[in-house]
């Protein structure tokens, strides 16, 4: 189809709910957006808890608060009804741009009542049913480039060279110690299935770099907090479940390297240009992994450039999973801290 004009385009509501991984990953499409049409009021759906990501962006005119842990189940519509009457008071939009291509997403979009409703060719669940725009994608390109592809059908010149704005992040509170610099960040938990370190090897991580005279902070959400190992090497600053987003982003911004199994922090450190490893089970990181290619994944028993993986369509070496390697992901964290390339 051709080229969608916004240049008449007064307000829009962006929809794009969670998650903290694919917020991050938004972020360059937001900023191509704002670049090419700076009259656009752009206005952004996000889930409460993600909303700090959001906030305090020059390129939005507000971030709209979904309520996602209210509204779930089969008994939620009358309150999704009444969430949808209050977001078209907010603003007479113009157009919805639906970026998370789900049902749920597609019914903000209609409930918007924005004449234009455009989506990703790749949306799942019945959402193109309520677009009256499609604009084609990869199904196979990593999600930055996906959305891109979109924002691009829409007119925009996305300028990847121009970092995308991101949170400042802030201090921890004074109950808190603040941890010795430099240290390394490790996120070893993820709600994914299989994605997660387990509680051995978060102890053996520790352990080597406390050998190597290297602070090490724990950060990040674990359901069962109580089964965290309570003898952690002296090394160790465990602040599992107890940062905000805006306080592991100010952690993440002062770390000397990040260590982080497949999740949000993983994008976010990304996107921030730390010296960074992610670590990838069965999920592929071409696709979802670290969108930069001075990145390092660990991947089927080796550690490689981002940069130096091959394209989605040539099958990746030693697909057989493995677990991850801590003695070499330990090794690049001190060598990394020892001899900083920032």
């Amino acid at each position: 189809m051709s080229q969608l004009d916004l240049s008449r385009c007064r307000n829009l509501l962006l929809v794009k709910p969670s998650s903290f991984g694919d917020i991050v990953h938004a972020l360059p499409s937001l900023e191509a957006l704002a670049r090419t049409y700076p009259h656009l009021r752009i206005h952004w759906v996000a889930n409460t808890e993600w909303a700090p990501l959001l906030e305090g962006n020059p390129a939005l005119s507000s971030v709209i608060a979904f309520p996602r842990s209210r509204l779930r189940g089969p008994g939620s519509a009358p309150g999704f009804l009444r969430w949808t009457r209050a977001l078209r008071q907010v603003a007479a939009w113009d157009t919805a741009l639906d970026l998370q291509g789900l049902l749920r997403s597609a019914f903000i979009a209609l409930g918007s009542t924005a004449p234009v409703r455009i989506g990703a060719s790749n949306a799942r669940e019945g959402a193109r049913l309520f677009y009256n725009r499609t604009i084609r994608v990869n199904p196979s390109a990593h999600a930055v480039h996906r959305y891109l592809e979109v924002v691009r059908g829409l007119g925009a010149q996305p300028d990847l060279s121009a970092p995308a704005w991101l949170p400042p992040g802030d201090p921890l509170p004074p109950e808190l110690s603040e941890p010795p610099s430099p240290f390394v960040l490790l996120h070893p938990f993820s709600r994914g299935d299989g994605k997660s370190l387990t509680l051995p090897q978060v102890t053996r991580f520790c352990a080597a770099l406390h050998e190597a005279n290297i602070p090490v902070v724990l950060a990040g959400v674990l359901s069962q907090a109580s089964s965290m190992p309570l003898a952690l090497p002296a090394n160790t600053c465990n602040l599992i479940n107890h940062t905000t987003i805006p306080q592991l982003i100010g952690l993440l911004r002062r770390s000397a390297a990040v260590v982080t199994v497949d999740s949000g922090p993983m994008h976010l450190a990304a996107a921030l240009g730390l010296p960074l490893l992610g670590i990838h089970t069965w999920s592929d990181p071409r696709q979802v992994g670290p969108c930069r290619d001075s990145a390092l994944v660990w991947k089927s028993g080796s550690i490689r450039l981002v940069g130096d993986l091959p394209p989605v369509a040539v099958s990746l070496p030693f697909t057989t999973l493995a677990a991850p390697d801590v003695d070499a992901i330990a090794a690049w964290a001190i060598d990394t801290v020892a001899s900083p390339a920032r």
